[in-house]
């Protein structure tokens, strides 16, 4: 936690903060207040709230998030790493990859633990969603893992807590999915202009009180599929501020998402990915402190 102390009034709170911490653009400041990290004098206050003298601002914030210097990634965070791709683990609250140059990205990361600036992530994660991406190291390797994603030949699990049993237990949800000027995304017909097709396989892997522990396999990968998906059976998933329940997730102290990619299998490549054929990349499955 870092606390600022307020010296020069009439500021706006936003203003304020980033005098101090440059690299903390308006969109992630704006994230983080609604997560209730940024208080003013102990109270979560909208960012344009004008400050006084003696003002106290506190950043429930991790010191990498407020350096200006680049970040380079954890070596934890590797999972794989050859002359082709290096598969990361990313953290709950890290963009995969932004336009925005302020922005602190795993992309960046990567490029910054690799010294180079060439390849590029194949996929991406929610910045709430945890769990395994693929970074190809080059051109080429990157179109070969592209087209096999496009093909369904990539296999992508994912683990999360729902609110609520699936009904069935196991299933397919196939629907067409198409985002709203609002930003959400939203379940349509398939002759809606602009309507993707999205499939989503699950499994219940476990129950507790009106929660359950669900093993998911997507089969494409639009934006939001998982969390929209689930919600769309009734079932959203635990700490999504998006999709979800406020009441439950303030219950249960939740603040992202409980959904994590834990394991991504590879299909056979013919082309320069060959050696990556059938490998499988996995990380232990996370509980979030409740089904543990």
């Amino acid at each position: 936690m870092k606390e600022l102390i307020v010296k020069i009034p009439n500021k706006t709170l936003l203003d304020t903060i980033q005098s101090a911490y440059p690299s903390l653009n308006f969109n992630r400041l704006s994230k983080y207040t609604r997560e209730n990290k940024i208080k003013l004098n102990g109270k979560k206050m909208p960012l344009n709230t004008k400050v006084s003298l003696g003002d106290k601002i506190n950043l429930y914030l991790l010191d990498e998030y407020l350096s200006s210097s680049p970040i380079s990634l954890d070596k934890k965070d590797i999972v794989y790493d050859d002359d082709l791709i290096l598969v990361a683990n990313k953290k709950a609250g890290l963009l995969s990859i932004s336009e925005n140059e302020n922005d602190d990205t795993l992309d960046k990361r990567i490029k910054e633990y690799l010294h180079s600036q060439e390849g590029s992530i194949c996929h991406r994660l929610d910045m709430g969603t945890m769990g395994l991406i693929i970074y190809a190291k080059t051109s080429l390797v990157e179109e070969e893992i592209l087209k096999a994603i496009k093909d369904r030949r990539l296999q992508k699990h994912y683990v999360c807590i729902t609110v609520g049993w699936p009904n069935p237990a196991s299933g397919k949800i196939d629907t067409y999915l198409k985002k709203s000027e609002d930003g959400f995304v939203k379940v349509v017909k398939e002759n809606v202009e602009d309507a993707k097709q999205a499939i989503t396989l699950y499994t219940t892997l476990s129950k507790k009180d009106n929660l359950a522990y669900v093993d998911v396999e997507i089969l494409t990968g639009r934006t939001h599929q998982i969390r929209v998906h689930l919600k769309h059976i009734s079932c959203p998933i635990l700490g999504d501020s998006k999709y979800g329940i406020d009441s439950v997730n303030k219950k249960y102290k939740m603040k992202r998402q409980c959904l994590c990619s834990y394991k991504i299998q590879m299909p056979i490549f013919t082309g320069v990915c060959a050696p990556l054929s059938n490998k499988v990349f996995e990380i232990p499955k996370p509980t979030f402190g409740i089904f543990d």
